[in-house]
């Protein structure tokens, strides 16, 4: 078990938290965490928590599948919010992950992401620089054309 406070003090607001986290970890494969806590400030407060689920490859670590769901939920002023986040990562290749994640909540808002991660391609690091150096031409000249 892992207890944490925390103390801010921001202009003349001073804000306080308290978490506690447990793991339990079945098998070598399958791990839940679980954590709650509080925090208040201004004369409010604010509760929350957090339940997740993770299942790894049956070769972990040399086996680098993982999938993770995790229920979260916040109350404050009476207010709930409350969120679920979906993540699996697959190898593709020797160095190469493919990451997909999704996340809905009560308010009708969520998110859907794919992720290529690789730590022995270069050139799709070098990839993600194209976008990066139009822009910084694009602010440098002045220009509003598309290059």
């Amino acid at each position: 078990m892992t207890a944490g406070l925390t103390v801010d003090s921001t202009h003349d607001t001073v804000s306080a938290g308290l978490k506690v986290e447990d793991k339990l970890i079945i098998h070598k494969r399958f791990k839940v965490l679980m954590s709650g806590g509080a925090m208040t400030g201004r004369g409010d407060m604010a509760y929350g928590g957090k339940l997740e689920a993770t299942l790894r490859d049956e070769d972990y670590p040399i086996g680098r599948a993982l999938s993770t769901l995790a229920l979260s939920v916040v109350d404050w002023h009476g207010d709930l919010a409350v969120g679920c986040n979906l993540q699996s990562q697959v190898p593709i290749g020797r160095g190469t992950n493919l990451i997909g994640h999704a996340n809905i909540s009560n308010r009708g808002s969520g998110q859907v992401g794919i992720r290529l991660n690789s730590s022995e391609h270069l050139q799709i690091a070098l990839l993600a620089l194209i976008p990066i150096f139009r822009n910084m031409k694009r602010m440098l000249c002045g220009s509003s054309q598309s290059v």
